[in-house]
């Protein structure tokens, strides 16, 4: 730095504000700088110089930055300053100092405004029965199969009759039309309307009173004869599905062996032949579910198992489940319970 005064430094600051050279590429003409001992010769101030004086003051910062045109802090700018020196008379001087580049401002950018993370999106059905889709294509074969086994009933059930055992289905019909009066508070198991004048009890008769009263809005819609038809048909498919996911769910069986097991058991010669007329015996769709209570109960109650609450939990459920399914079974036929037993 030629000299040791700084009144040249603060003109030079004041022609920078002043917006004299606007340009950052300007030249800086020091002619006028005159620098006390320097004589008529124009005083050179050199890039190094110019760097100190503005980093000694934070005021300069926000006029370099105004070289530019673009106010300090809004975003990353570098600007370039070239100090040389202007041609006098008779002589040509030129700075020979490198251009500096120096960031004149810090980005301020806003902070990134924290979103919520989008929720899952919705599962389709189809999504959610993906995983049983074979379970499914079992039971509606099972279906198939009830219905082909039951055809002759179906093109008008009040109208046509088993072959082989009418006389029973006239009675399981009135017993389904009586167990309607469930839905109306009539809970009384002896009955004066059949064998009249001693009546009848109920539960010593096969009144299948859990299948009357869940079906009791398909029979007041559409008559006991309807009823009585997808009972025929429900007790095949349904015993064969129970069976199935029995095999498949605690037993670990493949899907085929399942399928074939749960077919042998719902379509067997005994079951189809007990179709005719003998509703509580082909009703057999809770004995596989009893039989997995059991199971449940026995793997429950291992010793080599830990007492914790989970275990508990387990023990006390299927105890629950088993007395349910037992009780239900009891108002759908005694005889399949006391078998199983």
């Amino acid at each position: 730095m030629v000299g040791t005064s700084t009144k040249p430094l603060r003109e030079l600051i004041k022609r920078v504000s002043s917006d004299q050279y606007g340009d950052p590429d300007a030249m800086i003409s020091a002619e006028r700088l005159r620098v006390p001992g320097a004589g008529l010769e124009p005083a050179r101030l050199s890039a190094a110089a110019f760097k100190a004086a503005v980093s000694a003051d934070s005021t300069t910062r926000a006029l370099a930055a105004t070289v530019s045109g673009v106010p300090a802090g809004t975003h990353d700018q570098i600007a370039d300053v070239r100090v040389g020196a202007a041609p006098t008379k008779g002589r040509t001087l030129t700075s020979t100092a490198p251009a500096e580049r120096r960031i004149v401002g810090t980005a301020t950018r806003p902070a990134q405004r924290e979103t919520a993370a989008p929720p899952p999106p919705r599962r389709s059905v189809a999504a959610i029965l993906r995983p049983y889709s074979r379970d499914l294509w079992c039971g509606l074969l099972f279906l198939g199969l009830a219905w082909w086994v039951t055809h002759g009933l179906w093109p008008d059930p009040h109208t046509r009759v088993l072959a082989l055992n009418q006389d029973d289905q006239a009675l399981y019909e009135w017993f389904l039309g009586y167990d309607t009066r469930v839905l109306f508070g009539d809970f009384h198991l002896v009955t004066d309307r059949l064998n009249a004048p001693d009546g009848v009890n109920l539960l010593t008769n096969t009144s299948v009173i859990a299948l009357g009263a869940l079906l009791a809005p398909i029979t007041l819609v559409f008559g006991a004869p309807v009823t009585f038809a997808l009972i025929v048909a429900g007790n095949l498919a349904g015993t064969a599905l129970a069976w199935y996911l029995l095999y498949t769910r605690a037993l670990g069986f493949r899907r085929t062996a399942a399928a074939v097991g749960g077919g042998v058991c719902g379509f067997a010669p005994a079951m189809v032949s007990q179709s005719n007329s003998h509703l509580h015996m082909t009703a057999q769709g809770l004995v596989p579910l009893i039989v997995w209570c059991v199971i449940w109960l026995a793997r429950a109650a291992d010793p080599d198992r830990p007492g914790n609450a989970a275990w508990v939990y387990r023990l006390v459920s299927a105890a629950v489940a088993l007395a349910l399914l037992v009780s239900v079974q009891l108002f759908v036929g005694e005889e399949v319970l006391f078998l199983t037993a």
